[in-house]
């Protein structure tokens, strides 16, 4: 693979946000795994160590690597604790983006700001994603107006959801206003 071809994304936010479900899916989808870890039961390829397992958290950086569109992307997973803050900001600067992980039930948290403006300051292109959209208290609506009081107006939506909590169906394109509906039994 020619370096021109590989690209490093950080998957930052705060602890508990759902960065390492987000890793997880994205290798599902890219099909770099054939089932999809759990957090809850241990089971994810990014928290491996046993003390991650017992704790059900991120304690150490972890990467794992899905090919794309004949890009390879290698997803670094980020611990969220304030206490090992220094494994994420090494990621950012070895990153070409940062991926933002927000819970739509807890919205912008420290940590996520603090990473935010590393991230700004490092020249680090940044995307959200809301994670957690079918949790009950979930606000898609209030966590927007939170990153747009937080990181400014020019966050935009590119993905809206459709329907909240147990009725989370699917999402719009915003660009192409069309819509996806999950199925029965989909990620």
């Amino acid at each position: 693979m020619v370096p021109e071809k590989v690209r490093n994304i950080a998957l930052v936010g705060h602890g508990g946000s759902g960065k390492t479900t987000l890793a997880e899916a994205l290798l599902f989808v890219g099909a770099a795994v054939k089932r999809m870890g759990s957090v809850e039961k241990g089971t994810t390829t990014f928290d491996y160590e046993p003390e991650e397992i017992d704790r059900g958290i991120s304690l150490g950086l972890a990467v794992a690597t899905v090919d794309w569109n004949d890009t390879r992307i290698n997803i670094i997973d980020t611990p969220g604790a304030t206490e090992f803050s220094g494994d994420a900001r090494s990621a950012l600067r070895a990153s070409d983006l940062a991926l933002f992980a927000v819970s739509a039930v807890d919205g912008v948290e420290v940590q996520t700001e603090a990473l935010w403006r590393v991230a700004e300051e490092e020249g680090i292109p940044r995307a959200i994603v809301i994670t957690k959209l079918d949790r009950e208290r979930a606000s898609y609506q209030r966590v927007l107006e939170e990153l747009r009081q937080s990181f400014g107006k020019a966050i935009a939506p590119i993905q809206v959801p459709i329907g909240s909590e147990d009725n989370l169906r699917g999402v719009v394109r915003v660009a192409t206003e069309r819509a996806y509906e999950y199925s029965e039994g989909s990620t």
